[in-house]
Protein backbone atom coordinates (compact mmCIF):
# COMPACT_ATOMS: atom_id res chain seq x y z
CA UNK A 1 0.00 0.00 0.00
CA UNK A 2 1.24 3.48 -0.85
CA UNK A 3 0.52 6.52 1.31
CA UNK A 4 0.46 10.11 0.03
CA UNK A 5 0.02 13.52 1.59
CA UNK A 6 -3.15 15.38 0.58
CA UNK A 7 -1.08 17.79 -1.52
CA UNK A 8 0.79 15.09 -3.41
CA UNK A 9 -2.42 13.11 -3.92
CA UNK A 10 -4.02 16.14 -5.58
CA UNK A 11 -1.01 16.45 -7.90
CA UNK A 12 -1.06 12.77 -8.85
CA UNK A 13 -4.83 12.74 -9.39
CA UNK A 14 -4.59 15.85 -11.57
CA UNK A 15 -2.17 14.00 -13.87
CA UNK A 16 -3.74 10.53 -13.65
CA UNK A 17 -5.65 8.87 -16.46
CA UNK A 18 -6.88 6.03 -14.21
CA UNK A 19 -7.17 5.66 -10.44
CA UNK A 20 -8.60 3.19 -7.94
CA UNK A 21 -9.52 5.15 -4.84
CA UNK A 22 -10.17 3.68 -1.40
CA UNK A 23 -10.88 5.55 1.82
CA UNK A 24 -12.70 8.67 2.93
CA UNK A 25 -9.85 11.15 2.49
CA UNK A 26 -8.92 10.37 -1.11
CA UNK A 27 -12.58 10.01 -2.11
CA UNK A 28 -13.37 13.47 -0.67
CA UNK A 29 -10.37 14.97 -2.48
CA UNK A 30 -11.40 13.42 -5.80
CA UNK A 31 -15.00 14.66 -5.36
CA UNK A 32 -13.78 18.18 -4.54
CA UNK A 33 -11.60 18.08 -7.67
CA UNK A 34 -14.67 17.03 -9.74
CA UNK A 35 -12.95 13.81 -10.77
CA UNK A 36 -15.67 11.53 -9.40
CA UNK A 37 -19.27 12.01 -8.34
CA UNK A 38 -20.57 10.95 -4.93
CA UNK A 39 -23.28 8.88 -6.66
CA UNK A 40 -20.54 6.64 -8.11
CA UNK A 41 -18.94 5.82 -4.76
CA UNK A 42 -19.64 2.33 -3.45
CA UNK A 43 -19.13 1.13 0.12
CA UNK A 44 -17.60 -2.20 0.99
CA UNK A 45 -17.80 -3.00 4.69
CA UNK A 46 -18.28 0.73 5.31
CA UNK A 47 -15.20 1.82 3.35
CA UNK A 48 -15.75 4.04 0.27
CA UNK A 49 -14.36 2.88 -3.09
CA UNK A 50 -14.37 4.57 -6.50
CA UNK A 51 -12.63 4.30 -9.84
CA UNK A 52 -11.70 7.17 -12.11
CA UNK A 53 -10.88 7.05 -15.82
CA UNK A 54 -9.97 10.15 -17.79
CA UNK A 55 -10.46 9.83 -21.54
CA UNK A 56 -7.92 11.91 -23.44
Amino acid sequence: MIYYTKGSLKKYLKDATIANLVGETCIKIAINMDLIDQSNVIYIQGIPHAQMVRML
